[in-house]
């Protein structure tokens, strides 16, 4: 055997080599291509119903079961309160007569006496007129609460309710899970997050 021909032999054989070390790779290669995950459309998430708000985004408001108020803790809900002047009685004590319905005379200043020693014309004698502040009662009538006993709740300015703190009177209240959007992403169990398979 010449030189030329061992020297085509050895050609031949790298190219025969290279030949099959080519197929392999290409085989390889498809082996390992990646196609879009169905399950996720390329996506690598899923998503599903927020099973804590059923979809809605939204979850009644425990504090106020979904009314949107709670009962004023002042006036229990009955919107009034006893007056804080009278007391609930209705009345204020007349200051003018110290509540006994007459008061000491101001022209003889409780004497009886008028000048020259008669008798007072005013009262006529007594020392004591009728006091005309509370008309002869000795009380008035209250001016906050105009005779009821009862004011307006303060808290609730006569309402019976304030409005829920947590849900800001609406009755509901945002799903922390979804986050008001009553859908949630979850990583496609298919693809691993990827998109692609």
């Amino acid at each position: 055997m010449n030189k030329f021909n061992i020297l085509f032999s050895t050609l031949g054989i790298w190219i025969m080599m290279f030949s099959i070390s080519s197929c392999g790779s290409t085989s390889s290669s498809n082996n390992n291509e990646e196609t879009e995950c169905s399950r996720c459309n390329g996506s690598g998430k899923i998503i599903i119903q927020c099973e804590d708000c059923n979809g809605e985004g939204e979850l009644e408001c425990n504090d106020c079961d979904g009314n949107g108020k709670l009962t004023c803790s002042y006036c229990f809900g009955e919107g009034n309160m006893n007056c804080s002047s009278c007391g609930g009685s209705g009345r204020d004590y007349c200051s003018y007569c110290d509540g006994n319905g007459i008061r000491r005379c101001y022209v003889c200043g409780g004497t009886g006496s008028g000048s020259w020693d008669e008798y007072c014309s005013t009262c006529s004698g007594s020392g004591y007129m009728y006091c005309d502040a509370c008309g002869r009662m000795g009380y008035k009538e209250c001016f906050s609460c105009s005779g009821s006993g009862l004011t307006d709740c303060s808290s609730c300015s006569g309402r019976g309710y304030n409005r829920c703190y947590e849900c800001y009177g609406e009755g509901t209240i945002e799903c922390s899970e979804c986050e008001g959007e009553g859908k949630i992403q979850i990583q496609c169990s298919d693809c691993g997050g990827r998109g692609a398979v």
